[in-house]
């Protein structure tokens, strides 16, 4: 099922979505860390697909925000949904920020490695 993670403390114009729920675990490590270019700069809410295969379901869901953050994967299925979501929504695709991985958590994994 898709998960909307709603920040308790701030009414968001923001949401950030990602395909799976290891990559939302990776961008939570992000935010963490301190000067991540990865993550968006302000507070936002989180919708996470758990599959594109989802996606419909989650649109709904994302018709408050003015503005939309995808975190989606490189493969075909990943550019599909963002090209969906896009062609509805005020988007950015943020996957440009983890080019030449296939996800966000590849990235993690292999930034850790270096």
């Amino acid at each position: 099922d898709v998960s909307h993670i709603v920040r308790s403390d701030d009414v968001s114009s923001s949401c950030c979505v990602f395909e799976g729920f290891m990559d939302f675990l990776s961008y939570m490590t992000l935010m963490s860390q301190a000067g991540t270019s990865i993550c968006v700069s302000r507070k936002s809410d989180y919708i996470v697909l758990n599959s594109v295969n989802m996606l419909q379901k989650a649109l709904p869901k994302m018709e408050r925000y003015s503005e939309i953050h995808c975190y989606l994967d490189h493969d075909r299925a990943g550019r599909v949904a963002t090209d969906t979501i896009a062609g509805i929504f005020n988007v950015t695709d943020e996957s440009e920020k983890f080019a030449g991985f296939n996800d966000l958590n590849d990235w993690l994994c292999h930034r850790n490695t270096k």
